[in-house]
């Protein structure tokens, strides 16, 4: 898991690495500039960012990016003095802490710890397109499992798992936005496969084929709920 450091502050951003234990499942690094910072985002995925209030001038509007970017990642913004405004403009784009310093450090490494506890293995990177801007919800990983939602290919760090078709993909991409909620036979034959007289044998077939490959992943799996649907479930 890796963790980024945003500071010019050599001594704010040795006290806040230093804050880490050496433990095998985190790597935390530091970052100086903006620029670097994108190609870390889209290289690395990280899980929690660390930003010096100092570090930009636009800070609040990078942290929006980065919310923007990234699903399922956590932002900590550190401070040398309260600004109640500050405070609320930040927490209402998704800033997930505000912490004083000085810190104690190993307050503040448990702090960080159980935010990436809370979001450990699911992350989503919007790729950057050749215009700079971002394509909604490219690649989903899950542990080290990582589904790309353009090609259908579902690889790991050392090769392609399978390949969902067209369909399998739409249908995937839907029970990955809709999570947390069963969506029903009429549903997807209606964005699926674009006909709601499309037959219930149909959509029975499509699901099996998915949750067959899904089975390869070990990550995640269908789930069927009598009268409700079919909701995606994250292992």
């Amino acid at each position: 898991m890796l963790v980024i450091v945003c500071s010019k502050d050599t001594i704010t951003s040795q006290i806040t690495i230093n804050s880490f234990p050496h433990l095998q499942q985190l790597n935390v690094k530091r970052c100086l500039s903006e620029n670097k910072l994108w190609k870390m985002i889209i290289a690395e995925s990280p899980a929690l960012f660390i930003l010096e209030r100092d570090f930009s001038p636009n800070l609040l509007e990078l942290c929006r990016k980065i919310k923007n970017s990234i699903s399922n990642t956590a932002i900590i913004i550190l401070t040398k003095s309260f600004d109640r405004q500050f405070y609320i403009s930040a927490f209402q784009i998704g800033v997930d802490d505000i912490v004083l310093c000085p810190f104690i450090p190993m307050l503040f490494f448990l702090k960080c710890f159980n935010l990436i506890k809370r979001l450990k293995g699911t992350t989503i990177i919007r790729e950057p397109t050749r215009l700079g801007g971002y394509t909604p919800e490219r690649f989903f990983k899950r542990n080290r499992v990582t589904f790309d939602l353009e090609t259908g290919e579902i690889f790991s760090a050392k090769e392609i798992i399978t390949v969902l078709g067209p369909k399998e993909l739409t249908l995937f991409s839907i029970l990955l936005r809709e999570i947390g909620r069963f969506v029903s036979a009429d549903e997807i034959k209606r964005i699926v496969f674009r006909s709601l007289e499309t037959n219930d044998s149909t959509v029975s077939t499509i699901i099996k084929r998915l949750r067959r490959k899904l089975s390869k992943t070990k990550v995640a799996k269908i789930e069927t709920k009598r009268k409700l649907g079919y909701g995606l479930i994250l292992i």
